[in-house]
């Protein structure tokens, strides 16, 4: 079994102990898109001080924190508090600056009697977050670092029967910490933070955050889904697609190569790879930086093309997910509207497969 395989299974092997890998109550996720707001339920995130949104790149937009005063502030809502329930907070970080704790999320008071949770980098640069419903503080810790100026998936489990678990890029990581003490309320009034925590102003994050998820419940990362090529442009069914369209994706975390396919049959795309390929859809093999592809010269108006990209790291092929498009000409009005549009496509279809335009 493959050092990929073992790892798979692993993972897989905790939806016994820890419940969904990847699937859980998702209540915020913030992907610093060009703002700081959350994309689920729309909390709108302030940036404070010097905090900015950078082009990154190995991950596009990104949140960037110089560790003096800079954070996101949200308001307080009902949906961010973890109450008596179970929870889960993901995010991608790079940062080698741990000299104090630094805050990834944090939302409550530290003060003495008060509720709060966070998730941190603390000053060994690992991974730990905090449970704390007034009477008991509770948490649960990575044995390693990620501190290391390098891009890691961070990641926390709490689930009040079964106990905390730390992950780092997409692995289980430390022990699973015992949280029995600690099976109070959390709720809180305080506003919901990023990079800072809000009671305490020397623990602010120094470096770079990405898509931060929240649930509500115990969401196991999954190593699969770290691994591949993400975010295809155009988005995946795009049914509007120029004929000059040049592909584009975001990379797999351990990404070193990228491996094209690209054709107008599902299966033809699906099953090739770079030994077998018997109907030519494998285009070749692409340095780490260069995230699109150009099909330009292959396309015919009216159909329907499907593509995928493999990361390659070393021996490593992690398969991308099929992605489709659909291809129109730019300059048909079919209908005669005075507008292009899908109901254009449609008359081309038509025509395009039966030569019998008056019917439709």
């Amino acid at each position: 079994m493959s050092k990929k395989e073992i790892c798979l299974v692993g993972v897989l092997a905790l939806i016994g102990i820890f419940g969904n890998i990847a699937s859980g109550n998702l209540i915020a996720q913030w992907e610093f898109e060009g703002d700081a707001n959350d994309s689920v339920n729309g909390f709108v995130g302030t940036l404070m001080g010097d905090a900015n949104i950078i082009n990154d790149p190995q991950r596009g937009w990104v949140l960037s924190l110089d560790g003096t005063g800079d954070y996101v502030y949200v308001d307080d809502n009902d949906l961010l508090d973890v109450g008596t329930g179970d929870w889960s907070i993901w995010a991608w970080v790079k940062t080698s600056d741990v000299a104090e704790h630094r805050e990834v999320v944090w939302k409550g008071n530290s003060s003495t009697g008060l509720t709060w949770y966070d998730l941190r980098l603390d000053r060994d640069g690992f991974v730990r977050s905090y449970l704390d419903d007034g009477v008991s503080a509770k948490y649960g810790k990575s044995d390693d670092s990620a501190d290391d100026n390098t891009w890691h998936h961070i990641a926390v489990t709490f689930d009040r029967d079964v106990g905390a678990q730390a992950f780092i890029d997409g692995r289980p990581n430390g022990s699973l910490y015992d949280i029995s003490g600690a099976s109070g309320d959390v709720s809180n009034s305080n506003p919901f933070t990023i990079g800072r925590r809000e009671s305490s102003a020397d623990q602010y994050f120094n470096g770079l955050i990405d898509d931060i998820h929240i649930f509500s419940d115990v969401c196991v990362p999954d190593l699969l889904n770290l691994w591949k090529a993400y975010d295809p442009v155009p988005v995946d069914g795009a049914n509007d697609v120029n004929v000059d369209v040049v592909l584009g994706w975001s990379p797999g975390f351990t990404a070193g190569f990228h491996d094209i396919y690209f054709g107008a049959n599902f299966n033809d795309v699906n099953d090739a790879n770079t030994i077998i390929d018997p109907c030519n859809v494998y285009m070749g093999r692409q340095n780490l930086n260069d995230l699109d592809y150009d099909p330009c010269g292959i396309l015919d108006v009216a159909t329907s093309y499907y593509w995928r990209v493999d990361e390659v790291n070393g021996t490593d092929i992690w398969k991308g997910d099929m992605w489709e498009l659909m291809v129109v000409d730019p300059n048909a009005d079919y209908d005669i509207s005075g507008e292009i549009d899908y109901n254009d496509l449609r008359i081309f279809q038509y025509y395009w497969l039966t030569g019998k335009p008056d019917e439709f």
